[in-house]
């Protein structure tokens, strides 16, 4: 409980340092803090109750900050999905903790069941090992297939028009500047307008602070925006 409170405490600052500087607070989620709670849902069982003020300091306070959007049900799960199925890959950790468990269980059974068996022989030891790797490579195509069983399910509830946004997201390349480091000696740092904004177009969302005309007299909209 106290890792958890301590996370919690984590994402709060994070969703401070969110307001002027998004596309780095992302970041330092997805390709660091997350990466804690996940190490602690593969070794650890039971723990979804525990976690669930961490995926509400997740859903009301740095989704909303990094996207400037409020964030329901539906796009919750939609955001939830690794960014090559259309996400921005932050899951809720109370629907991934046990299913994470439950893969890495299957994978250690090959050499738990060797080290219990009291086995010494190299023979045996590279048995386990080849045998452990099938296993690994079976969970992760099961995960795969999962993943994307739910995003299919998922694109029922969507309008037509996410959907479209849904696919256009899944699109090879499509989503390589949401999972790059924002570096800024190679240029892949976006300002908190152009993250916003850049989020706002993956999704279909209206940007904020549009203005009502365009310079040529025309109503101001993303289409006319992208071809004026």
């Amino acid at each position: 409980l106290s890792k958890v409170q301590k996370w919690v405490n984590d994402i709060t600052e994070l969703t401070k340092f969110a307001k002027t500087q998004p596309h780095a607070a992302f970041a330092a989620l997805t390709h660091g803090l997350a990466g804690e709670w996940n190490y602690l849902s593969r070794t650890h069982a039971l723990l979804e109750d525990h976690l669930r003020p961490l995926e509400r300091a997740l859903r009301t306070d740095f989704l909303h900050s990094i996207t400037g959007q409020f964030v329901g049900d539906v796009e919750r799960e939609l955001l939830g999905l690794p960014a090559r199925l259309g996400g921005i890959a932050i899951p809720d950790p109370t629907t991934v903790a046990k299913p994470a468990f439950l893969a890495t269980s299957k994978i250690v059974k090959p050499m738990v069941e060797h080290i219990v068996a009291g086995r010494r022989s190299t023979a045996h030891f590279r048995e386990a090992v080849s045998h452990q790797q099938d296993v690994t490579v079976q969970v992760r195509k099961d995960r795969a297939e999962q993943l994307q069983c739910q995003a299919n399910t998922l694109r029922e509830k969507l309008d037509r028009k996410t959907q479209r946004a849904m696919t256009l997201a899944q699109e090879k390349g499509a989503s390589t500047w949401l999972t790059a480091l924002p570096l800024e000696s190679h240029g892949f740092s976006l300002s908190k307008g152009d993250f916003r904004d850049a989020l706002c177009l993956r999704y279909g969302w209206l940007p904020k602070h549009l203005p009502t005309h365009c310079s040529d007299g025309q109503s101001f909209t993303i289409e006319h925006a992208l071809s004026c």
